[in-house]
């Protein structure tokens, strides 16, 4: 009888010491996310949505040339002359 009791202490303490190694590598994953994935795809998705609103931007003044302001053609985009919502302010 002593022989299974030996085994399975043996057996969780094994247990004991892969969950502890998965629990420090999962935490080192966590960290390295935190400290570089996640400061990388805020500048990225930054950047990409600037670049959407460009082209969006262009969709609509396609759709709608009467509204398009000749004044902003080829801007970045980041002085639209729109509102807070959206909307081109009337003139």
């Amino acid at each position: 009888m002593n022989a299974y009791a030996t085994s399975a202490d043996v057996f969780t303490r094994r247990l004991e010491e892969i969950l502890s190694d998965a629990d420090g590598e999962l935490r080192q994953a966590v960290a390295y996310v935190d400290r570089v994935i996640i400061p990388e795809v805020r500048r990225e998705s930054a950047g990409a949505l600037r670049l959407l609103a460009v082209h969006l931007d262009r969709l609509a003044d396609k759709i709608d040339p009467a509204g398009a302001d000749p004044d902003r053609r080829g801007s970045d985009c980041r002085d639209t002359g729109r509102t807070d919502s959206g909307q081109r302010p009337v003139q």
